[in-house]
């Protein structure tokens, strides 16, 4: 490619790069965006000495530069000799070597020429011309004008940054650090150091790195015991390594690393302690169930038991005696609700047996009608047999029983004495209730 073709295509590469034009009577805001807009353009045009930046170098002085990219202002490509040169005595390979590089330095001087002349136009196409006025060559317009000094008039021209936005962010870097929120330490010192650039590139407000560590690590210590030893280590290596490893970035690092141990800590603990605290609530929850079963139980037994006195005392005008014990009882053998009520009982002392490690067959129970108070072989307080051979089985219900065989409830004429619960057998000429 020609030097003139080299030229031009640096040329049209910046000319139809795409920038926000500034309104008049422009703020820092806009210009900050003017020039972000501008920073892109000479970017995209690669350099060999501005890498990866481009010749943003052409834009910015050295101070402006290095806060940008970390690194000094490049050395501008000066203008090579219209012909390589090389000794007299220069190998072939010397020869063939010098006139590469001269190839290569042309290209490299006609690049950045084509994109300085663009850069000036494309600022004072999209500024407005009273602002850059002063700056105009009566005869050469601004063609000997640097681009970095129209950015730099254009700033100066601004009017002046807002004060309350520079409080915003003072107040903003300055917040005190939050332990127990969700943001972290890490996300807390990336907002902080954002807010920093933004104050020293913006409104030319600098922050002292120094002032800054201390009073966060101040915070930090306040904490107690959960960052005593990381603070205790970077004293330490403070001590060891001096002053160059007290940086602004070294600290954040630091207990930026430190914030997600100590969070990773809590969670896990946290963990284990909501296991342990769920284990015990179903255990409790299992013991009031198994309360509330037994309550139940046992308020129908007592209910049963009700019934059958009253049965009794409707037999035999509330008399009490042993062969009318033993008569309730065999009735309450026959009742098919008590049975299962009894059962019932059966299983929950079971369940209770288990749940005290005693085993499944760890309690005793009653049984569901085996042997009963009252029976035939029941012992008075005597400790003598109390026999019930001296009464018959009565030919209507099959039972033994005191009363009279034709006052016996099982007969159908005597159904309005029956108390509530009685049971009918059959096959003795009973019916069955309604």
């Amino acid at each position: 490619m020609s030097g003139i073709a080299t030229r031009k295509a640096a040329y049209d590469a910046v000319k139809q790069g795409s920038v926000v034009p500034l309104p008049s009577n422009f703020t820092a805001d806009d210009f900050v965006q003017f020039k972000r807009g501008m920073a892109a353009v000479a970017k995209s045009v690669p350099s060999a000495i501005g890498g990866e930046y481009g010749h943003v170098y052409l834009l910015e002085d050295g101070t402006a530069y290095q806060l940008r990219t970390s690194k000094a202002l490049p050395t501008e490509v000066a203008a090579p000799a219209i012909k390589p040169t090389f000794n007299s005595n220069a190998t072939a390979a010397e020869i063939e070597q010098a006139k590469f590089d001269h190839a290569a330095d042309t290209e490299a001087y006609l690049t950045q020429e084509g994109c300085r002349q663009a850069l000036v136009e494309l600022i004072v196409d999209n500024v407005p011309a009273d602002c850059i006025a002063e700056l105009a060559d009566y005869e050469y317009g601004f063609q000997n004008t640097e681009p970095k000094a129209l950015m730099q008039h254009l700033e100066d021209e601004a009017d002046a940054a807002d004060i309350e936005d520079v409080e915003a962010l003072l107040e903003k870097r300055d917040a005190p650090l939050e332990f127990d929120s969700e943001t972290t330490l890490r996300a807390r010192f990336r907002q902080m150091k954002q807010c920093i650039k933004e104050l020293e590139q913006h409104y030319k407000v600098k922050t002292s790195e120094s002032n800054l560590i201390v009073v966060l690590l101040g915070q930090i210590e306040r904490r107690g015991k959960e960052f005593e030893k990381n603070v205790t280590e970077w004293k330490e290596e403070v001590e060891t390594q001096g002053d160059a490893h007290n940086t602004l970035q070294n600290f954040t690092d630091h207990f930026a690393e430190a914030d997600r141990v100590r969070r990773r800590r809590l969670k896990l603990t946290k963990t284990a302690s909501d296991a342990g605290y769920h284990s015990a609530n179903i255990a409790v929850d299992l013991e009031r169930k198994i309360n509330e079963r037994l309550t139940d139980g046992m308020a129908a037994v007592a209910l049963a038991a009700d019934q059958t006195i009253l049965q009794l005392l409707e037999h035999h005008g509330g008399k009490k005696s042993s062969t009318e014990k033993s008569s309730a009882s065999n009735t309450a053998a026959t009742n098919d609700n008590t049975a299962a009520l009894l059962a019932l009982l059966t299983k929950m002392d079971q369940r209770l047996a288990t749940l005290e490690g005693k085993g499944k067959n760890g309690g005793k129970s009653g049984g569901g009608g085996g042997d009963q108070s009252g029976g035939a072989d029941q012992k008075t307080n005597g400790g003598t047999n109390q026999k019930t051979s001296k009464f018959k089985y009565c030919k209507n219900c099959g039972r033994k029983h005191v009363a009279p065989e034709a006052d016996c409830l099982n007969l159908e004429e005597n159904a309005a004495k029956r108390p509530e619960g009685f049971v009918v057998r059959f096959g003795y000429g009973g019916k069955r209730n309604n």
